[in-house]
């Protein structure tokens, strides 16, 4: 049996979503609901609606099967999924990286990280991290540690 945390999709999909969540759509997020993200980020407790990130993420959300965790990280991680969406943008697309070191973190955030590869640019987590942590990024950010299942199955084809 798997000692993994089992997230839910709408949370696994808000970890990825949440740094481009004012591009995504015209909406106009309140800072009282940034907020409330954020607080769901950093405790991975509070309801996410499905019918809200339909709203904020319009696209992305017509390219997931289901909102199980699999069909999400599926979407995120596979080679068709949102890195062929978003074509040569590379800011935007997820990548695989490993924890060299953390920072003091800056204002609502849990840490900071430097990443293989990307050594001197910042990047922002959520999730408490640790040195040597295998992680996904998007847009800047940490969206999840990755488990050697999650590795084997996206990014050791």
């Amino acid at each position: 049996m798997s000692n993994e945390k089992q997230e839910s999709g709408e949370l696994i999909f808000l970890r990825y979503g949440f740094p481009v969540i004012n591009y995504c759509s015209r909406l106009i997020i309140e800072s009282e609901e940034l907020a409330d993200f954020v607080n769901i980020l950093k405790t991975g407790q509070g309801e996410i609606k499905k019918e809200r990130l339909e709203q904020l993420f319009p696209n992305a959300v017509n390219r997931i099967a289901s909102w199980s965790p699999e069909h999400v990280r599926d979407y995120w991680l596979e080679q068709n999924g949102h890195n062929l969406t978003v074509g040569m943008n590379h800011a935007c697309k997820t990548y695989k990286g490993k924890v060299l070191g953390i920072y003091s973190p800056a204002e609502d955030e849990i840490c900071q990280a430097k990443i293989i590869g990307l050594e001197k640019i910042p990047l922002k987590s959520y999730i408490d991290l640790k040195q040597g942590d295998w992680i996904s990024l998007h847009a800047f950010q940490v969206s999840e540690k990755l488990t050697p299942r999650i590795i084997a199955k996206y990014f050791e084809k």
